[in-house]
């Protein structure tokens, strides 16, 4: 939940918690400061008046507003309403979600919070039998928020199902988890629902967001359906509409005749044809089923047509797990639920509309600091990429059948990009290296290494390349830049230039603009990939914060003062790039006590993109040397 209030621009957090001493939660904490915010943890009840008083006066007295208020705590008390004989028995439960609502309620209101947002359950909607008094907590919890509303103040009351990898319902055993399945309670993932919760926030009343097959929970709870109930236990899928010719479902009529023994081949089949046909590839059972689509070549263009193009099929898949590494496989396995619910359903008669409690599947994704596309075990040197701003391992897609045998080609993967997409992405600099550099050292240690540097990556491998000598010894064997300005470049002076170059009409720098105008200057530097980003909803409200975040820790940072690096340097500019010129190009040469060389070509700021050939011809040339040593390095150690 922090993580998401800090990717959505918070910059100042306070976290009540009882306990916050713990070192795990210490660990994630020094993690997520990281990320550019500032937090603030009190050991405090949410029940506790006088400490939550404290800590909002404290905030007051700082010259602190009070943004919104996000109450997530809960306490579950098994009890059924027979066994309840003293009004003690509800105390443990209600602490949290009665108690705690209603001094939050009290204590912010000279504030005047944007958002007042509570974390209640279904179970206040649907009742649970052995938890009468966390029913009872969730129902008060909702009651206040609508009390709040009856006065004209901002406030919602969510009632959320199980959600599957955090939370209550996470820490489930076997058997219980299956308990709430056979009821009809499924689990909602967490990307799904905070993509739900960023929809409520600013609503009022009490909603409910839970998964639910509503003929099976009836049957199971009731033996019967309930007349409250009627209406949405009647919704589901007519199991005859995949044979009749008016079916308007494409779902229905493209796979509805197919046998289900003969379904999950057909599907499979479809989704190859499919995927050679963007690809350009003329034999679509030479695809493997289980190599992420991102890894096959697939660049963000690809990727948005062939969601597009699945889409006019009613195949519906999500930009973001393409974006994250989707393979056929996982993507024909979520196609054969949609075929399923849209040509019968379950052994109840409905459609499933999520699988319960199974875990994301991007856990699967590599997640690694640093990508090894084609695994070369036996090649002296791995070269590792630094993508530009907002940039992933995409970036470098064609740069990976380019390799030789003897260059192991990695990728750099922030925070924020690919299979990490859902993680916070840093703002600063400092923070982004102290963040990465554990990531990376088990990649710099198993092997020499050579680092290359697109536009802002220039800069950044630089200070990574820095901090590992200092820290561990390790530097590169030779330092590539293409598009990347020198670190003395970046200074208050050559700040205020940009500014008055670039965005003379606002006086602001990049990452201040509004959404618009950010758009455009990007379209005037010729973004790459800039027809997928500006053209496609979607993909810009995914990446477009991870654009602004980078272009923020560019032009935050400020150059100190390193030694030169003890590794050849070879920097490569475009020729009519406006943004990094010859002399920026030049300054390379003051960072390196051994070769400089320097290159020009044909292009503007991101001729990296065009200039494919010639960039790995430069990378190969260069390192062929140092591959040739090392070769005689090894060469004597086994001779001696």
């Amino acid at each position: 939940m922090v993580e998401w209030l800090i990717n959505r621009g918070a910059r100042r957090l306070v976290l009540l918690n009882r306990d916050v001493a713990d070192g795990a939660k210490q660990e994630r904490l020094e993690a997520l400061r990281r990320l550019g915010a500032e937090i603030a943890a009190h050991a405090v009840d949410i029940a506790d008046q006088v400490g939550v008083e404290r800590i909002l006066g404290d905030l007051s007295e700082a010259g602190h507003q009070l943004g919104g208020i996000i109450h997530t705590a809960g306490v579950v008390q098994d009890a059924t309403l027979g066994s309840i004989k003293e009004a003690s028995e509800l105390e443990h439960a209600l602490r949290a979600k009665l108690q705690g609502t209603l001094i939050l309620d009290n204590a912010s209101r000279r504030f005047s919070p944007d958002f007042f947002v509570c974390f209640s359950s279904v179970s206040a909607l649907l009742g649970m039998k052995g938890q009468a008094a966390y029913v009872a907590a969730n129902a008060a919890m909702n009651r206040i928020v609508e009390g709040r509303n009856a006065e004209g103040l901002p406030g919602v009351s969510i009632e959320w199902g199980p959600w599957a990898e955090t939370g209550m319902a996470s820490g489930l055993d076997e058997r219980l988890r299956k308990r709430l399945t056979d009821f009809g309670l499924l689990a909602i993932r967490n990307r799904e629902a905070l993509e739900r919760l960023e929809s409520l926030c600013a609503s009022t009343g009490t909603l409910t967001a839970a998964p639910i097959l509503w003929r099976r929970f009836c049957k199971k709870q009731y033996g019967q359906t309930p007349a409250w109930l009627t209406p949405l236990s009647n919704v589901q899928k007519n199991p005859q509409a995949a044979n009749d010719d008016e079916a308007t479902d494409p779902l229905a009529r493209l796979f509805g005749p197919v046998a289900p023994s003969e379904r999950s081949q057909a599907i499979e089949s479809f989704l190859r044809g499919e995927v050679a046909r963007v690809l350009g590839i003329a034999d679509p059972d030479c695809l493997p089923m289980d190599e992420a689509l991102n890894q096959m070549g697939f660049d963000s263009l690809a990727t948005i047509e062939f969601r597009n193009e699945l889409a006019k099929t009613g195949i519906k898949v999500s930009l973001q797990k393409l974006v994250m590494g989707a393979s056929i496989a996982e993507i024909a396995a979520d196609t054969e639920t949609q075929v399923t619910a849209a040509v019968g359903g379950d052994a109840d008669g409905e459609a499933v509309p999520t699988a319960p409690f199974l875990a994301d599947s991007a856990q699967g994704y590599d997640k690694s600091a640093v990508i090894i596309p084609r695994p070369k075990p036996d090649a002296p040197i791995r070269l590792i990429g630094f993508p530009y701003a907002g940039g992933g391992p995409l970036v470098f897609q064609r740069w990976i059948d380019r390799m030789p045998d003897h260059i192991e080609f990695g990728i750099l993967q922030m925070p924020g990009r690919s299979a990490r997409l859902e993680e916070g992405f840093w703002m600063r600099m400092e923070d982004m290296v102290d963040g990465i550099v554990p990531e990376m050292l088990p990649f710099l240690k198993e092997k020499p290494f050579a680092f290359l540097g697109f536009c802002y990556g220039g800069v950044q491998a630089f200070e990574i390349a820095q901090r590992v000598r200092r820290d561990h010894g390790l530097e590169p064997e030779h330092f590539f830049v293409a598009g990347g300005r020198s670190p003395q470049i970046y200074n208050n002076d050559q700040f205020a230039i940009d500014v008055q170059q670039f965005n003379h009409e606002t006086g602001k720098s990049e990452h201040e603009l509004d959404e618009s105008a950010f758009v455009e200057m990007l379209k005037e530097v010729n973004f790459a990939n800039n027809k997928a980003l500006f053209e496609d909803p979607e993909m810009r409200a995914m990446m477009l914060p991870i654009i602004q975040a980078d272009y923020e820790i560019n032009n935050a940072y400020r150059y100190g003062s390193h030694p030169p690096l003890d590794a050849p340097i070879t920097a490569i500019g475009g020729r009519i790039d406006p943004y990094v010129t010859g002399d920026h190009i030049i300054g390379w040469k003051e960072h390196t006590t051994k070769q400089f060389k320097a290159h020009f070509c044909a292009g503007d700021h991101f001729f990296m993109e065009h200039q494919i050939e010639l960039l790995t011809r430069i990378v190969i040339e260069n390192l062929q040397p140092v591959v040739q040593r090392l070769a005689a390095e090894g060469e004597r150690q086994l001779a001696g």
